[in-house]
């Protein structure tokens, strides 16, 4: 009787509906954005942001339904390097997609305990040389 109680309430507590863990890098989260932004699945991407960048994305969300046939991209991350600095993270990526490699810089701000993608001040994105 003594460990069934315990054994029951460690049962409980496991099967309680939680939310997401948290997005515990800055780098985790950039790739899942990206990966939404891929497929044009922007209600995603817009709950991962910070309410700037969810105006954007719903700016460029109503420009893609006006084009039906737009595609979708696979964009690979050749390299991503993010300082953290407090609550902001600043990443320096190299990408490639199918208009070619590019380099783009973007600002993750952590709020309650997840990152979300911010709108960076600025043009950001510059092809490499």
């Amino acid at each position: 009787m003594r460990l069934l109680l315990p054994l029951l309430i460690l049962c409980c507590f496991s099967t309680c509906k939680r939310d997401a863990p948290p997005q515990d890098a800055p780098e985790h989260a950039l790739r899942q954005y990206q990966a939404y932004i891929d497929n044009n699945q922007y209600d995603e991407a817009i709950a991962m942001s910070t309410p700037a960048e969810q105006q954007r994305l719903a700016r460029e969300a109503r420009l893609m339904q006006l084009e039906p046939d737009s595609s979708l991209l696979h964009t690979t991350f050749l390299s991503i390097q993010c300082t953290e600095i407090l609550d902001t993270a600043y990443c320096a990526c190299q990408l490639n997609d199918a208009y070619g490699a590019y380099e783009a810089r973007y600002r993750l701000v952590k709020i309650k305990q997840y990152w979300q993608m911010d709108t960076p001040p600025g043009d950001q994105t510059g092809p490499i040389q």
